[in-house]
């Protein structure tokens, strides 16, 4: 029964799925087939209260209480019955989220059915629904074609050929609708160029991007924005579509839905990083705004929850800024918003890392020197900062034991990858070799300073060649 995609299925769906599903079964609209709700409890309940056995085929059979023998032609059908009601009751769900498409299909059924006593009201929902939206992503001018194009069937236009019809309404949405997801298609090809090297052929991009050009359409958002994203990536070098696209992002960041609007400040941010990483640390603010933009627009939250992740690149591009009380008070205002699990590591971690940059380092060693992170990352990086901290304030002894536990940590970690493992390693050794250096002598120094420049993969580099720097 486990390795059934029914069950695999319904496995990965959620207790509330689970329970809604019964109800879907339970009613006489739906499903009248009684085995059918049978069979969902039971696999329902396996996966709620897992056993230690195996169900067998015959098991199962009498499980559902059925008063004739076994016939494996029927068991099969019954499991692939009830897939086809499990996928028809994912499809109704996914219908009872979208408004939108509830209402356009609620206008094709009174069209259809010529339910004229209902036409003016079914439209004016549906047009107040699309008026009040606050979204303007390009779903909402699908949306606005697809009404429009219901409108022109309940108004009869296709009958009354002389009266002004709302065609013009009907091809601009669309041409909006069109044109955005093109954009967005052109896009993510060349964001995805340097990884792949499938060539995909992709129909009138020079037609669409000259007509973007040549037409006003600054006040469609989608058009608007993914047009700007496109040229960061046909043109990287030219900073003025970065501003241009932070600017639209600000005007127009909250007409799309948060994880699409998510994306396109990711999209920002990447650009950002991108300029950090060849050395222009003007972007360093830049990508400092626009986390603030995200956090306080909630964009960057799903489900009410912050991730782990973004919570400590925030903390890092608030310390690298330098802004350190901005860094103190986001920490402690959105802590509560990580998962349950996730708070306490992220709190000790990332207060050790602002008590690191403002060298209070007694309190560094309070919160990190007898602390094991489960997380793999924390773990290296916090070790990575006691090793700076114990050189920085010549503690040789406990430097020397870090030395040997880190390693050893290293050594036995199997799910460190080896390229990481390396890098700290070399750490680990340049830094063993910074404490037996000695003042004038000019020799080792140089030598050790070029062994640490043409070393291509080592943590912590560019804070190496400052200590060497400093003999």
């Amino acid at each position: 029964m486990r390795q059934t995609k029914l069950f695999q299925a319904l496995q990965q769906l959620p207790k509330t799925e689970h329970n809604r599903f019964k109800k879907y079964l339970g009613s006489p609209y739906f499903n009248v087939n009684e085995t059918q709700t049978r069979l969902a409890h039971l696999i329902i309940q396996e996966i709620q209260n897992p056993t230690s056995k195996s169900w067998e085929k015959e098991q199962i059979w009498d499980a559902l209480r059925l008063d004739f023998p076994y016939d494996d032609v029927r068991f099969r059908k019954y499991f692939s019955d009830l897939l086809k009601n499990l996928e028809n009751f994912l499809a109704l769900r996914q219908f009872e989220d979208h408004e939108e498409s509830r209402r356009l299909f609620l206008l094709e059924a009174v069209e259809q059915r010529k339910l004229s006593v209902l036409y003016n009201s079914s439209l004016r929902v549906i047009r107040d629904h699309f008026q009040k939206s606050p979204f303007r992503n390009s779903d909402f001018y699908y949306g606005n074609f697809m009404l429009e194009k219901r409108f022109y069937d309940l108004a009869g236009f296709e009958h009354n050929r002389t009266a002004q019809s709302n065609w013009e309404e009907i091809s601009r949405n669309l041409d909006y609708f069109y044109i955005a997801e093109k954009l967005w298609i052109f896009c993510n090809v060349l964001a995805r160029k340097d990884l792949s090297s499938h060539e995909y052929k992709l129909e009138l991009m020079s037609e669409i991007v000259n007509y973007v050009e040549h037409n006003q359409l600054q006040d469609i958002p989608p058009i608007a924005i993914y047009y700007q994203v496109l040229n960061l990536y046909r043109f990287p070098e030219e900073q003025q579509h970065y501003h241009q696209l932070k600017g639209l992002l600000d005007q127009y960041g909250m007409n799309f839905p948060k994880e699409e609007a998510s994306d396109l400040y990711s999209l920002a941010q990447n650009y950002c990083i991108h300029q950090l990483n060849r050395g222009n640390a003007l972007f360093l603010s830049e990508l400092f705004v626009l986390y603030q933009s995200v956090l306080e627009r909630r964009i960057i939250f799903r489900d009410d929850q912050l991730s782990p992740w973004d919570f400590r690149n925030i903390v890092v591009v608030g310390l690298r800024v330098g802004d350190y009380d901005w860094t103190l008070k986001f920490i402690e205002q959105y802590l509560q918003f990580l998962p349950p699990e996730n708070r306490e590591n992220a709190r000790s971690f990332n207060l050790a890392q602002v008590y690191f940059y403002q060298k209070k380092y007694d309190q560094v060693v309070e919160l990190l020197r007898f602390v094991e992170y489960e997380d793999i990352s924390y773990n290296l990086n916090s070790k990575d900062m006691l090793l700076r901290v114990y050189y920085d304030t010549d503690e040789w002894d406990p430097l020397y034991s870090l030395f040997e536990s880190f390693r050893t940590y290293l050594n036995r970690n199997k799910d460190i990858p080896e390229r990481n493992k390396e890098a700290y390693k070399n750490l680990i050794g340049f830094t063993k070799k910074l404490t037996r250096l000695h003042r004038g002598d000019a020799q080792k120094i140089d030598r050790l300073k070029s062994e640490i420049q043409s070393c291509t993969n080592v943590a912590n580099q560019k804070w190496l060649l400052e200590k060497v720097e400093e003999f």
